[in-house]
């Protein structure tokens, strides 16, 4: 069983979760310590839950959520046969084993609810964003382009979630590959820097 492709695949679900700062994310690379907006200048718990509805960021999620299990069938399917004693499974065999996968995927999945994770975005928005800025947010999102926004992201994520998968295990795998060598490298040079044992 693939354990990174699973954890891959929860990885790209809260890294694809819609958000109306999603576009800032490179552009603020220099500065990660945005500072906390003053307590009297916070957006209410409702407010800001008004922003999320209108954003319809909990069905997206829920989407996206959904789409997540077939991508992942699909990329293990795509992955080398799992071996027993160095030998392909029987049809059985690997009937148990799609299911053993399919159990954990699904386990991983439930990992961070959609709803939990909604929670503690509305709680680090109210930190982050003025009255005002969650005002102009929901004005935005409730115009044509913003509607427009809303329901491209859904279909955006679900072309790139394949995407940052395969490029996640294409450069894990030469990156694994650098290590082996590196650590075999440091295990020979270490071999050849002992000291010779002494004979009785």
């Amino acid at each position: 069983m693939n354990r990174n492709l699973i954890w891959t695949a929860i990885a790209g679900l809260a890294l694809l979760a819609p958000s109306p700062f999603a576009h800032l994310a490179g552009a603020q690379t220099a500065s990660t310590d945005a500072p906390v907006i003053p307590a009297d200048q916070q957006p209410g718990k409702e407010q800001v839950e008004k922003l999320l509805a209108v954003m319809h960021l909990d069905q997206q999620m829920q989407s996206l959520a959904k789409s997540l299990p077939a991508v992942l069938r699909q990329q293990i399917d795509q992955g080398p046969a799992p071996l027993a004693n160095g030998k392909q499974l029987t049809p059985e065999q690997r009937k148990e084993w799609d299911a053993l996968t399919e159990s954990f995927v699904q386990k991983a999945l439930a990992l961070y609810p959609t709803g939990e994770m909604m929670a503690d975005m509305a709680e680090i928005y109210q930190r982050h964003f003025t009255r005002d800025d969650v005002d102009a947010y929901i004005a935005f999102y409730n115009s044509p382009a913003g509607q427009h926004l809303l329901a491209a992201q859904p279909v955006v994520a679900k072309e790139l979630l394949p995407v940052i998968m395969q490029r996640v295990q294409e450069r894990a795998k030469a990156l694994a590959e650098q290590q082996r060598k590196a650590e075999q490298d440091l295990l020979n040079s270490f071999d050849q820097s002992a000291p010779a044992a002494k004979n009785p």
